[in-house]
């Protein structure tokens, strides 16, 4: 979620918070000092445990749940039935000091319904228990696809993923592998924002693959996918890659590897080691400093604002 659109001043406030106080990018706030939580389980379910396509579910990080965005019938077949299987916002916050190695993250795992911390410092830790902080009525098996820091405890994930990639019809009259979706909550419509060859290009391979976790940053806005946007993703397990890799994706340029609490998030990294789980594969991926780090930022761009009018 963007709460506020600081064009331009991103990286410069990131340093200038970190030389200032460099602890409040290293905290982790607990889940219910995060705002507008949002998960899907695998396979898709409501809050009361229903099974229900392509349903999103809001928690309170005390054990409450509801239910949010239902992408079902808002676009063209593959999309119902299907199983959502990432989450994002077109500008979440935080996007740009994550990919940075500034502040820590929250991921998931496959097969596993509880959500685990990691800070630029390397400590990894359980963040969210899935029956006790998530949802105590239905605990999820699974946290597919996550995305935080809406407004409020309001939804805001208008960019997902669904399982396997799979084909869609494209106007006018073509079908391609959609890799991400936007949504449009107002018209409950989806359309393409990523198409799969976009993704298989920027990694060099010529294989399927499955985006699986997601954080997106749309420079403009716009809902389209274009040159200086940027997304931080996954891959479900496939050829060479184990499902810890985690990559940095600028369109116009090849995807890197990110690098954050001192290692490179690649398929060597021992990912299952550093989070104490029985598995490589990452399923979701969101940024979560403490919240007076956004009021820092703020301040930050502020200050070089008006150091700007000064110097004018």
């Amino acid at each position: 979620m963007s709460f506020f659109k600081i064009r331009g001043n991103h990286a410069f406030c990131a340093a200038m918070v970190q030389s200032v106080c460099p602890m409040a990018l290293a905290q982790v706030p607990p889940p219910t000092a995060v705002s507008g939580k949002e998960y899907s389980n695998h396979t898709d379910e409501d809050a009361l445990g229903n099974g229900d396509f392509l349903q999103n579910i809001a928690w309170d990080g005390f054990g409450g749940a509801t239910d949010t965005f239902d992408y079902s019938n808002s676009g063209p077949p593959p999309l119902d039935p299907d199983q959502v299987d990432a989450l994002a916002n077109e500008q979440d916050l935080f996007f740009h000091e994550v990919r940075q190695g500034l502040v820590p993250f929250v991921t998931s795992f496959g097969g596993i319904g509880d959500i685990y911390s990691h800070t630029p410092a390397g400590a990894a830790a359980l963040w969210a228990s899935g029956p006790m902080d998530i949802n105590q009525g239905a605990p999820p098996d699974d946290v597919d696809g996550l995305e935080v820091w809406g407004p409020s405890d309001q939804d805001d994930a208008n960019h997902y993923s669904i399982i396997g990639d799979p084909i869609a019809p494209v106007p006018p009259g073509g079908i391609l592998p959609i890799s991400v979706y936007s949504y449009d909550p107002n018209s409950d419509t989806s359309f393409p924002y990523i198409f799969h060859f976009e993704v298989q290009q920027a990694l060099g391979v010529s294989f399927e693959v499955d985006v699986d976790a997601l954080m997106v940053f749309d420079e403009a806005g716009n809902f389209e996918w274009e040159p200086g946007d940027w997304i931080i993703f996954s891959l479900w397990p496939v050829g060479p890659f184990d499902g810890g890799e985690i990559w940095v994706w600028q369109n116009g340029l090849p995807a890197q590897f990110l690098v954050h609490g001192g290692v490179v998030w690649n398929t060597p990294n021992p990912v299952g080691a550093i989070f104490n789980v029985p598995t490589e594969n990452i399923n979701a991926f969101e940024a979560v400093p403490e919240p007076g780090t956004l009021v820092l930022l703020v301040l930050g761009a502020f200050g070089l604002a008006g150091r700007n009018r000064r110097k004018g």
